[in-house]
């Protein structure tokens, strides 16, 4: 389920799309997950920007599920 657009843009989501392969279920198929704030949609890449720094550029074709998820919970600081 693809569940995000370009109207999603600055939100943070998760996707997953083929690596290897060209379409689920067949042999040798490889996916990979990237988790950012996807900054960019074109007609045919999205961009994705890790908490790393690192665009990851993926092809809107490849991807098989997405979706917008939650900002990161706060950490708790630590009292000693």
């Amino acid at each position: 389920m693809v569940a995000i657009s370009e109207a999603n843009q600055g939100q943070r989501v998760s996707v997953r799309y083929l690596l290897q392969g060209q379409a689920p279920g067949e042999q040798d198929v490889l996916f990979t997950d990237v988790l950012g704030h996807l900054e960019q949609w074109g007609p045919t890449t999205a961009g994705i920007r890790r908490k790393n720094g690192q665009l990851v550029e993926v092809e809107i074709a490849k991807i098989v599920a997405a979706k917008v998820i939650p900002p990161e919970p706060k950490r708790r600081s630590s009292s000693a």
